[in-house]
Formats: C-alpha cells, sequence, structure tokens
C-alpha cells in the first residue's frame, strides 16, 4: 500500500474484495478484475483493494474432510495464489491499496457491533444463503450471517462506490441499510452511505458455464470442464471450448432463452 493513497482526501474512495476460494476464471476477469484495473488508473479515485480470506472460510471450512484437504484448502495458502493472480492480471499495488482482510482485526470487531443491531428479518431477505446450502454448503451461522461482514468491511473505510456484481446486490443494500441505522443510533453521520459502482462502459456481468448453459460459471463447480480458468494453458482452453455443451439443432442463431448453450 502506498501512504499517498490514504492521504488524498479529494479522491472518491472506491472498495472492492475477492475471495481467495478457487482459482480465478474468465468471468472473474471480465466481471470484477477489468474493472478494478480500469478504477486504479482514475485519478479521481482512491481504490482499496482486498483479498477477502476469511469470507472464504464459509466455502473452504464447510467441506473439509481429512487433515491433508485442511491444510490444501487454508486461506493463508489461497491468498498468496489470488494475490499473485490479481498482480499478474494488472492490479496494481503503486496505484491502489491491495491487502489481506484477516491482517485488519477492525473487521471483524465492526461486524460484531453491526451485528448487534441487524434485524434477522434483515438478513433473511438475502437468498444466498439458502442457495450455497442446496450447493452442498454447510449452512452454518458464518454462512448465514457474512453479509454483515461483507457490510463491516465496506462501512469501515467509509468507502463511497463498490463495484459489485448481480448477485451481490441485496449485500450493498444491507451495507447501506446498516450505514443508515448506525448514523440514527449515534446521532452523527459516523458512516458514508455507499453506492453502487456503475462503469461508464458494458461489463459482461455473466459468463456461463460451458456445460450447464443456464448456470453463471463458477469457482465451487464440480467440473473444471466447465470453468474457463485465468492460468488454463491454451491447449487446455481449446479442448474445453471444443467440448462445450451445444445443442442437436443444426443452425446457429443468437437465443439466450431458448438455446443458453450455444448462446
Amino acid at each position: 500500500s502506498t501512504q499517498s493513497t490514504w492521504d488524498c482526501k479529494k479522491q472518491m474512495r472506491v472498495f472492492s474484495g475477492i475471495q481467495p476460494s478457487g482459482r480465478l476464471h474468465i468471468g472473474n476477469y471480465l466481471g470484477c478484475i477489468r474493472q478494478l484495473i480500469h478504477l486504479q488508473n482514475d485519478s479521481t479515485k482512491s481504490c482499496l483493494w482486498v483479498i477477502a480470506d476469511m469470507h472464504s472460510l464459509t466455502n473452504s471450512l464447510s467441506s473439509i474432510r481429512d487433515p491433508q484437504s485442511l491444510i490444501r484448502e487454508l486461506p493463508s495458502v489461497s491468498t498468496f495464489k489470488t494475490a499473485s493472480m490479481l498482480l499478474a492480471c494488472g492490479l496494481d499495488p503503486k496505484k491502489a491499496t491491495f491487502f489481506q482482510q484477516s491482517q485488519v482485526a477492525y473487521h471483524t470487531e465492526l461486524m460484531w457491533l453491526l451485528s448487534c443491531i441487524t434485524p434477522l428479518s434483515w438478513i433473511s431477505t438475502i437468498t444466498q444463503f439458502k442457495q450455497k446450502s442446496r450447493d452442498g454448503l454447510l449452512p452454518s451461522l458464518g454462512l448465514y450471517a457474512y453479509p454483515v461482514l461483507m457490510a463491516a468491511d465496506i462501512l469501515l473505510y467509509n468507502a463511497k462506490l463498490v463495484p459489485v456484481g448481480e448477485d451481490q446486490t441485496l449485500h450493498l443494500e444491507l451495507a447501506r441499510s446498516l450505514a443508515e441505522r448506525m448514523n440514527t443510533i449515534t446521532g452523527q453521520n459516523c458512516c458514508h452511505i455507499p453506492e453502487m459502482y456503475k462503469p461508464p462502459y458494458h461489463i459482461c456481468s455473466r459468463v456461463m458455464d460451458l456445460q450447464k448453459g443456464k448456470v453463471k460459471m463458477s469457482k465451487s463447480s464440480s467440473s473444471a470442464k466447465s470453468i474457463l480458468y485465468l492460468d488454463d494453458t491454451p491447449e487446455a482452453i481449446k479442448e474445453k471450448i471444443i467440448k462445450a455443451k451445444t445443442d442437436s439443432i443444426k443452425d446457429l442463431h443468437f437465443d439466450p432463452k431458448e438455446r443458453p448453450e450455444v448462446a
């Protein structure tokens, strides 16, 4: 990180985090990483990028089956791999503050304060808990409450703009509601109300699974054939594309609803 990043009070602060769970794929790059690179090159923005290793515990620890897999899934191992890949993609520590979430204790401290003022009804509106439970993750308290940690991540740095995907809009709304609630309780504007960042260019928000055209490409997919990883070899990428699922219709036309695999 650079001291100048924190001193630029005239800049608009932007915050974003990436979980170090699994290998990064083309969907991560087009939907998220490319935005971060664009933002860090904007002199009007003060950017903070975090490796959200504490968030990844809801994925890694819930799927542990033996001690060896525990070692492989430890955030300290995957954090280094994710950070290396992000740097290779173009994230520049000289242009943005780049850090590890677990190294800043204030994240969990603020999460606890926010948890004490968060109604259960607010958490229940976020549907990802049910979806991830159906996908095989342990329906733990951590998985249920992690949106509060995400809110703490954002509010801790008084971020004004937050780049989020379609599946994260409810999390940002929770952060906004908690900021307003905290300001009401304290009687002062101690928390900025974060806003969603809308890039001035078109972004590819959803890259679909190569084998299941109606499902978004995900690091948690059960098949590596479904994903184009950023560190795949050219040969592996070619093979995955050749074997990507299509359909039996002879002609080609763009129809995401009826022909999702071809589209």
